[in-house]
């Protein structure tokens, strides 16, 4: 059965997946914040707590770190994290190392990608789009350590999306290297953590 069945199936997301429907939660509220508060206006969006390299580290607004995350710049930009992000990997990679483990996950991928970002772009960043390629990078490392979680029509279909994502990062405009590359490196990484490798299964 695919890892990606159950995914977007609201009684699956509320029993399985609680903290991927938090997530959703949390992002729809801070969409309609900036809504009704300016929209996405560049001055609006970088009050309300982007990653921005000067006020994070001159001003200590450390708190930017953690809410550009659950900032958009736009409709589309909230609906692919949502539907894709959320929905299809987050709730499917939830289910597979439980609530406790993808929490750590998420949001270790989350602030590590969003440091990175500070560090090394002195552009303004938002978007979930860090964490979100955590769970991509977690979902790699599965498909190299865990092969037992997934099927091979999964392993591929994840290691195709990465794939394509990292073509996108590099190719399309308005996109953040940094953000991109140190979430889905940090939500690899952190799997060695959290999760148990099964070297029988590696090996054989």
């Amino acid at each position: 059965m695919s890892i990606f069945q159950k995914s977007g199936d609201w009684h699956s997301l509320r029993t399985e997946s609680p903290v991927t429907l938090f997530l959703i939660i949390i992002n729809a509220v801070m969409l309609v914040a900036v809504l009704v508060t300016g929209g996405f206006l560049r001055s609006d969006i970088v009050e309300w707590g982007v990653v921005s390299n000067s006020r994070i580290f001159d001003n200590g607004e450390y708190y930017r770190l953690v809410t550009a995350a659950f900032l958009h710049g736009s409709m589309m930009h909230f609906l692919s994290n949502i539907v894709i992000g959320l929905l299809a990997l987050s709730s499917a990679a939830e289910r597979l190392i439980g609530s406790a483990k993808f929490a750590i996950l998420y949001f270790g991928s989350l602030l590590i990608s969003s440091f990175i970002v500070a560090l090394l772009s002195e552009i303004d960043t938002l978007g979930a789009s860090g964490a979100i390629f955590g769970i991509l990078g977690s979902l790699l490392w599965m498909t190299i350590y865990r092969k037992d979680m997934m099927s091979e029509r999964d392993a591929t279909s994840v290691r195709a999306l990465i794939a394509v994502n990292i073509l996108f990062t590099f190719f399309s405009p308005g996109i953040s290297i940094p953000g991109h590359i140190g979430g889905i490196v940090s939500g690899f990484l952190l799997s060695y953590l959290l999760i148990r490798r099964n070297v029988f299964k590696v090996l054989h």
